[in-house]
């Protein structure tokens, strides 16, 4: 990377959709039944969740950013305090954590 590619990379810190979007891109998946393995699912989850954003309030896309990132990681955690409702009441569990995890 150029000097000005790495100062700029060094400030990725946060990952998620792009602008204007939500989700990790698994329900689209999963209710079309259109994946066969964890590479399908790693895959979109990336996808989906590759922008990076930064102090400036726009993002970048970075999926090799967010690849590198992964590979460092040595546990994935949820972290739930809600009596209300569990980890079956959600597609969001299996969106956010579930891609995370099989991206890792």
């Amino acid at each position: 990377l150029s000097r000005e590619q790495a100062q700029e990379r060094a400030r990725f810190r946060i990952f998620g959709s792009k602008p204007g979007a939500y989700g990790a891109g698994l329900q689209g998946l999963m209710e079309a039944q259109n994946w066969q393995g964890d590479e399908d699912l790693a895959r979109a989850y990336i996808h989906w969740s590759s922008y990076a954003y930064t102090g400036e309030a726009h993002s970048h896309n970075a999926a090799e950013a967010l690849e590198q990132r992964l590979s460092q990681l040595q546990v994935v955690l949820q972290n739930q305090d809600n009596r209300e409702h569990d980890l079956l009441d959600s597609d969001d569990y299996y969106q956010f954590h579930g891609g995370l995890t099989v991206a890792v």
